[in-house]
């Protein structure tokens, strides 16, 4: 999960219009709208199991949606219940110091990781002049190999490099 930046333009929204919190109202600037999401279920679960099922790609869904945003209900009723979700894991994550660790070190272990394949595909200063695909591909399963013989303590992650390298 990823880190929360700019918190100041996260806006968080109450289960309904008349809730009213001691501590934290001032966090919530409107209310959600449940009415909309209850009314429009079927067709959000509907377009789930269409992706779910590969029938329709969700690129397409997503485009589909977006192109008549303003006039399309199930866009909105997706865009509230995104914000009901996004709004219940921003309280989890302020109240939990737990949660907050554990997303922290996923975050690190993310980011090692991708600065680690860096190094590994281009000897971490730049000596790839030409960045493409392919070699970013055969970076990343070399650093995959590489923390594999780390954590295994064996050779077996030569074994797998030299796989690699002949597949080229």
């Amino acid at each position: 999960m990823p880190r929360i930046r700019s918190w100041q333009d996260l806006h968080l929204f109450r289960p309904d219009a008349d809730a009213r919190y001691k501590h934290i109202n001032g966090l919530f600037t409107s209310a959600i709208d449940w009415p909309l999401i209850e009314a429009h279920v079927p067709d959000m679960l509907r377009v789930v199991l269409s992706v779910r099922a590969g029938r329709l790609p969700l690129s397409a869904i997503l485009r589909r949606l977006a192109t008549y945003s303003r006039k399309n209900r199930l866009y909105f009723a997706f865009r509230k219940l995104g914000r009901a979700i996004r709004t219940d894991f921003l309280l989890r994550y302020l109240g939990s110091v737990e949660l907050r660790r554990a997303i922290g070190g996923a975050t690190n272990k993310s980011e090692l990781f991708n600065q680690y394949a860096q190094w590994v595909a281009f000897g971490s200063s730049g000596l790839a002049g030409i960045v493409d695909l392919h070699m970013l591909k055969i970076g990343n399963q070399l650093a995959w190999a590489g923390t594999a013989q780390q954590a295994a303590g064996s050779s077996e992650g030569f074994l797998i490099i030299r796989v690699l390298l002949q597949m080229e």
